[in-house]
């Protein structure tokens, strides 16, 4: 007899009000990061009315030595000294897309990255990294550290936000 199994979906958490999409929308002109044991562990995207989008990764469980990253995001109102400044491409302060990508594993979907887009198709991917806890990312032109997703990109599916 055949065994239905639940598929479980773990979305991305928003820590503010409105709608996350409004955010990951909106103008970019720099960004921010942090790190833990020198590893990319929080990524704000700030805004030309210096507000900013907070990123994270937490990690979930999903099987017995399985978990999967999902993105966290929450306003960031201004950078601390020990953040690492960084460039991103002109073309992001203007009009950007958002869109989520997903991965599945043993029975489980998770939001676990974005990509933004700008009109030029440049794009900023943002994902679990391999290590927990940690962010892959990529488009950024002065972003110090390897591309390094938990999963491989191709992999993701993408998804509207």
């Amino acid at each position: 007899m055949n065994e239905i199994r639940e598929v479980k979906h773990l979305p991305v958490i928003w820590h503010g009000s409105g709608q996350i999409r409004q955010q990951l929308t909106s103008p970019i002109v720099w960004a921010s990061l942090t790190t833990v044991a020198d590893r990319p562990n929080k990524l704000i995207l700030w805004h030309p009315d210096d507000g900013g989008l907070q990123i994270w990764s937490k990690m979930h469980d999903v099987a017995v030595r399985t978990e999967i990253g999902v993105l966290e995001f929450a306003p960031a109102e201004k950078p601390s000294q020990d953040h690492i400044k960084l460039s991103v491409p002109q073309s992001f302060d203007g009009p950007i897309t958002a869109r989520k990508l997903i991965i599945s594993d043993s029975g489980t979907t998770a939001e676990s990255g974005v990509i933004l887009r700008a009109t030029d198709g440049a794009e900023i991917i943002i994902v679990a990294a391999a290590d927990p806890y940690c962010l892959a990312i990529k488009g950024l032109p002065s972003f110090p550290y390897k591309f390094e997703p938990e999963y491989p990109l191709q992999q993701y599916v993408e998804a509207e936000i």
